[in-house]
């Protein structure tokens, strides 16, 4: 399977994964983030323990994963390669430890096909900046330039007032256009 076939059929399981919150788990919209996101870790586990056979050997979900090797995971202020450039970051706090919602990956491995997916989940809020620390951190985490090497990142808000799902999709330190 190619690159493009694998995220797709990631983002598929995404879907689904959300729409199983909506089906069984709605009460959860009551209460905080970290519940809401244990749930669609959980669901994320089991789907890719089906699909282990096909593509994913070896990846697992954790949540609030702050670690890179035996280091913290840290916002730098430059890009470690660009230099020059300011990184994707924006208004993070640099030099601070940051800690991804939910990510998908190998544990203890760094190269480019060990970290897979980087995941943030907020609840609506009627701010729309509110999102931007979440936005610049995916294009962070998914810049091939830096060395978290995601390689895709979704930002998943949920919206209750709607009952429905809202994505934004990340990859090499950029939003995907639609």
């Amino acid at each position: 399977m190619e690159d493009s076939e694998i995220f797709e059929k990631l983002k598929k399981i995404i879907y689904g994964c959300v729409d199983k919150i909506w089906e069984n788990d709605s009460d959860l919209f009551e209460k905080s983030e970290w519940t809401i996101t244990f749930r669609l870790g959980y669901y994320l586990q089991r789907a890719l323990e089906i699909e282990k056979l096909i593509v994913l050997k070896g990846y697992v979900v954790d949540s609030e994963y702050n670690r890179f090797e035996d280091d913290p995971k840290k916002a730098f202020k430059e890009c470690e390669e660009c230099g020059k450039r300011e990184s994707c970051l924006g208004d993070v706090d640099y030099n601070k430890s940051i800690r991804p919602d939910l990510v998908i990956h190998i544990r203890g491995n760094n190269d480019e096909y060990s970290n897979l997916i980087v995941i943030e989940v907020k609840k609506l809020k009627p701010n729309k900046n509110y999102y931007k620390n979440d936005y610049d951190k995916l294009k962070y985490l998914t810049c091939k330039k830096a060395k978290y090497h995601y390689r895709i990142g979704a930002h998943v808000v949920l919206d209750k007032t709607k009952n429905k799902s809202e994505f934004k999709w990340f990859e090499n330190g950029e939003e995907e256009r639609e």
